[in-house]
């Protein structure tokens, strides 16, 4: 058995026989003397060595990667001898070398695919796939475009390739990248190419026609994408301008109509007049001008608004302007507004301080029926029904611009603690002092009738003289005894109010029927009265 050695070479180690060793020793001095003394020659020797070691890898018997005389021979074979590179026989051999060992050795070259980091914009990818497949990689990196516009999955494919592809970092690896033979002279000529590229592009990159053509190609793909997008930009900005001058507008002349003229255009007020929210204004206790009010109110909406019709027009029409006396003016009205609204807001804050409360207790009369029935009257003036709005609890009607306000009541029922049946009536205010509140209680009208079994409530309580907004209510309870029947007509539906009763019914759900206090409460009952009866 001939003996063996231990070699390290490019980061593998082989069990070689002694004398395969000393040839392939003898081969690699004779290669280091070759290139050593040439520019880029530690690379070309590197490299060299790392080709060998992979081919020795490949060949190798057994476990312990025996290599023998046998397999040296094939690697010099492939790769070749050093005196045939020599300068001056290297430029008339080259070429019938190669093709003589390629078609000895290498029938058939089979490309690998790599990441071309020498001529690549991000990640070397299309540079790659360019090599691989033997086209302009600028083909490919215009396809990747189109799929990201087109159908999205453009950089998923290229982050993917980029992760699983190797990197052509060696000599081998960018020629096994191109399909060519990985050779001595091939691995020279890479190199001494690459040190001949690094300085034409250190010396005249700009110049250089494959930089040209990739710089031109990417500079008018982006343009194309800046110029879509300034587009898109600027459709944007006209249509916000176009939101900006048609709401300013719109709101300025609502506020110029309500303040001179009280009154505004449907398409501008909607179902609900702009006469009728300087009626609601006038309900409402102040001390100070209504007119002053209204202003203030106008200024704090309207500045804003103005200056965002402002800003349409100088979006649309993009004119300059550095007049500073038009922003002083706008700030110094908005200003005003803030004040006299705030002065608005005290003032009318200031007329609810105080409160006061009344309460009536009625005994109603014995009725020839065990039944009452609860229902509703209608007194409304006809003169007071052209329009109305709502405030709270109130309804504000008016006729002939003279105003009336009708307050909504609440009715409830409970259990009597004796056996009377008792209407209780809750009457409540406010006012700036107590005597005002007080005073503003009697101000209350509300109306009542009891015929016989027959209970009519009003479904509305007005107000007298003045016709202002002070918070005023009315609450009813209704007291019945244990076992006492009563009947809740449709109409009352509009007043009843959080009734509790032993079903949890709603309150719309709860007229139309017949109920019995009981000592649970008020329930439901199956009785088939007849709803005429004692009327």
């Amino acid at each position: 058995m001939k003996k063996t050695v231990k070699i390290h070479i490019s980061g593998y180690i082989f069990t070689i026989e002694e004398d395969a060793y000393d040839k392939l020793e003898d081969w690699l001095k004779k290669i280091s003397t070759q290139f050593s003394d040439e520019e880029g020659g530690q690379e070309i020797i590197e490299d060299i060595e790392f080709r060998v070691a992979e081919l020795l890898n490949d060949s190798a018997i057994g476990e312990e990667k025996i290599i023998t005389l046998n397999e040296i021979n094939k690697v010099i074979t492939t790769m070749g001898m050093p005196e045939d590179f020599a300068e001056e026989t290297r430029e008339t051999t080259q070429t019938s070398q190669a093709t003589e060992q390629k078609s000895k050795f290498d029938k058939k070259i089979k490309k690998r695919l790599y990441r071309d980091y020498d001529n690549s914009l991000l990640g070397g990818v299309c540079g790659g796939l360019g090599a691989y497949f033997s086209i302009d990689p600028v083909i490919i990196r215009v396809l990747f475009v189109l799929a990201f516009f087109f159908g999205g999955f453009g950089p998923l494919v290229y982050i993917i390739l980029w992760i699983i592809t190797p990197a052509a970092k060696t000599s081998s690896q960018k020629l096994e990248m191109k399909g060519e033979r990985v050779s001595v002279s091939n691995i020279e000529r890479t190199i001494k190419e690459e040190f001949e590229n690094v300085k034409k592009n250190i010396i005249n990159q700009s110049k250089s026609e494959n930089y040209r053509h990739i710089s031109n190609t990417v500079q008018n793909i982006l343009n194309l994408i800046f110029a879509i997008i300034k587009v898109g930009f600027k459709v944007l900005l006209y249509f916000i301008a176009g939101v900006f001058i048609f709401t300013g507008f719109v709101v300025i002349i609502s506020l110029f109509a309500f303040l001179f003229f009280q009154s505004a255009p449907d398409f501008i007020s909607g179902n609900q007049n702009i006469s009728d929210i300087n009626l609601a204004l006038n309900i409402v206790p102040m001390q100070m001008s209504s007119f002053l009010a209204q202003f203030g109110l106008i200024l704090l909406i309207g500045i804003p608004f103005a200056s965002i019709l402002y800003i349409g027009i100088k979006m649309i029409f993009k004119f300059k302007t550095n007049n500073k006396i038009i922003g002083l003016t706008a700030t110094g009205l908005w200003v005003v507004g803030i004040i006299l609204s705030l002065g608005t807001g005290l003032s009318i804050a200031s007329n609810y301080k105080a409160d006061s409360k009344q309460i009536k207790t009625f005994i109603l009369k014995e009725t020839q029926s065990d039944t009452l029935y609860l229902d509703i009257f209608n007194e409304t003036d006809d003169d007071y029904i052209s329009s109305e709005i709502n405030a709270g609890n109130f309804s504000i009607y008016n006729s002939k611009n003279k105003v009336k306000l009708f307050g909504e009541p609440n009715f409830n029922i409970k259990k009597s603690d004796d056996n009377n049946i008792k209407l209780k009536i809750n009457y409540y205010s406010r006012g700036k002092t107590k005597k005002q509140s007080s005073r503003n209680l009697g101000n209350i009208d509300y109306n009542w009738i009891q015929k016989d079994s027959l209970i009519q409530f009003s479904p509305y309580f007005t107000l007298k003289a003045p016709q202002k907004i002070f918070g005023q209510k009315i609450k009813m309870t209704l007291y019945l005894p244990e076992g006492k029947t009563v009947y809740i007509k449709d109409g009352m539906s509009d007043i009843i109010y959080d009734i509790e009763n032993v079903q949890n019914m709603w309150d719309g759900n709860m007229t139309d029927k017949f109920w019995i206090m009981t000592e649970e409460g008020l329930s439901v009952t199956s009785e088939e009265n007849e709803e005429g009866e004692g009327i």
